[in-house]
């Protein structure tokens, strides 16, 4: 059995809650492992991180068939295999080896894959922890795990889209929609200048943007007709809804000025806070345009998607109301830009 008081002395958990430790715990393995055995080969791929609960492991580099060199000891408390969690397939740089017989947790790749997708928090807390460390310790390393961390994020970003789509599929009326109105909402982002890290934060706040209504009754938003008060009401908590879904994942925190502020509006009458004028969030208010924007530019049952002259005149007459003026402005140059561009399907509703 695992000592979770002694997960806490190790530098990649001792930032963890308990209730973190626990979920630690229970996908690591005990090995009881005599003297002698290699743990790690050198020039073999690894997909094992191991922690050394007692006895000691040696880290050895061979310099030729005959002779090796000891690089360093691993003694209670100590890990290695690291690289294994970001790259299994990597080949290893030096051997793993006890040298008495000890007692060793051990944690697979898959199962910091599963991780990965069931506590996503909690697996980048732990890479950025792992991430520390091997800066303090090796700047060769480093410049893999950036590597490995740049396709962990990229495997973040297809569940972020996953989720997107599984909102989709349970509200059938909205198909593409999510696709589209990310695309539009980034584009204007640049337009705007917005660039790095904040376009990013831009772009999957706006892939999440309805991700608070998987908390919504089937009954509720899969009505045919118009909602009662009391349905209403029930609705209107999705931003809410979604704050409590992403905040607990720190990763995605910055994203959050659209999922919880995109139905607030300029002159203060929107939800969920009653924001007005610039205490609204920029990204918020770009995307309230690009939001309705989609939905007058879709067919709907009761009527045709309307063409763009007659989409820029609605929104200017909510100029001031509904929206940011400033923002309406952008739009309106946005288009203007795209047309005399011969970019013709700049608006266009591709899926």
């Amino acid at each position: 059995m695992v000592d979770r008081e002694f997960l806490k002395q190790i530098h990649l958990f001792c930032s963890l809650d308990d209730h973190d430790l626990a979920t630690i715990y229970r996908i690591l393995h005990r090995l009881d492992v005599p003297a002698g055995t290699v743990l790690i080969q050198e020039n073999e791929p690894g997909d094992r991180f191991y922690m050394v609960r007692e006895g000691q492991v040696q880290i050895i580099k061979a310099l030729n068939t005959t002779a090796e060199r000891l690089l360093t000891v691993i003694n209670p408390g100590g890990y290695f295999g690291e690289m294994s969690l970001l790259n299994p397939d990597g080949l290893r740089a030096a051997s793993a080896r006890a040298s008495m017989t000890s007692v060793i947790y051990e944690m697979h790749y898959a199962d910091f894959g599963t991780l990965l997708d069931t506590h996503p928090a909690l697996a980048l807390e732990i890479t950025r922890n792992l991430s520390l460390r091997l800066r303090e310790n090796d700047n060769a390393t480093i410049r893999d795990l950036t590597r490995a961390n740049q396709d962990l994020v990229h495997a973040y970003d297809l569940t972020l889209e996953g989720w997107a789509k599984a909102l989709e599929l349970r509200d059938s009326g909205t198909g593409g929609h999510t696709h589209r109105v990310t695309e539009m909402t980034v584009r204007l982002a640049v337009h705007l200048g917005i660039l790095g890290d904040t376009l990013t934060h831009i772009r999957r706040g706006a892939m999440l943007h309805d991700i608070g209504k998987m908390g919504i009754p089937d009954h509720i938003l899969l009505k045919p007709g118009k909602l009662d008060d009391e349905e209403w009401v029930i609705m209107r908590r999705h931003p809410q809804y979604a704050v409590d879904m992403l905040w607990p994942i720190e990763f995605l925190r910055p994203a959050l000025d659209i999922p919880f502020c995109h139905h607030e509006k300029w002159d203060g009458s929107g939800y969920p806070r009653g924001l007005r004028g610039e205490e609204i969030p920029l990204a918020a208010r770009i995307f309230a345009l690009v939001d309705v924007w989609d939905a007058l530019t879709s067919d709907r049952p009761y009527r045709k998607a309307m063409p763009m002259p007659e989409v820029l005149a609605h929104l200017r007459q909510q100029s001031g109301t509904h929206f940011d003026p400033k923002m309406v402005e952008v739009f309106a140059d946005y288009f203007k830009e795209q047309l005399e561009s011969g970019e013709k399907n700049a608006f266009t509703q591709s899926p």
